[in-house]
């Protein structure tokens, strides 16, 4: 696909032009290049689709991708973020740690509540509740690194959140 700027033959880029003439769509629209906002949408879309991101493992080779609207359109994400309560103390999230970037599944946060959601974390069940090793820490007032240390001893989760913590010698 070119840029659909009638005089240009370049390929498309975004928003259906080439990079320069991109540019300049954007600036006439005042969105600054430098936005953390556009480095939010411009890594979602490497993380999905530039093979030699760092991060492709985890998103494009597993299937995620960005919302077609999103992908070729900065200003449809810039309006959707606007309008989902963007601020830039907050993260993008996708709810469905397996779900692609789409508006049903993102939501901005903050950088702690993002650390909750993701793959890798242990989750442990206690009476029926399931929460993250992190989350029942702070709920229980018991360092992470005890729980986690008395897990790795095979400990189950119940063991591992209840026993009173031993004060040292």
């Amino acid at each position: 696909m070119t840029c659909s700027n009638n005089q240009c033959d370049r390929p498309h880029y975004a928003r259906n032009f080439c990079k320069l003439h991109y540019e300049h769509d954007r600036r006439d629209r005042g969105v600054p290049a430098a936005s953390r906002i556009h480095n939010i949408w411009m890594t979602m879309k490497q993380r999905c689709y530039y093979k030699d991101h760092s991060n492709y493992p985890n998103y494009g080779a597993r299937g995620i991708q960005v919302y077609e609207d999103w992908r070729g359109d900065f200003q449809k994400f810039y309006d959707w973020a606007l309008a989902h309560n963007y601020a830039s103390n907050l993260t993008l999230d996708r709810v469905n740690v397996n779900g692609n970037y789409e508006p049903a599944n993102c939501r901005w946060i903050t950088m702690k509540e993002q650390q909750l959601n993701k793959r890798n974390n242990r989750l442990l069940t206690l009476k029926g509740v399931t929460r993250t090793t992190t989350e029942w820490a702070e709920l229980m007032g018991v360092n992470r690194a005890t729980i986690k240390t008395r897990l790795f001893r095979g400990w189950n989760d119940e063991r591992a959140l209840v026993t009173p913590v031993r004060g040292r010698r």
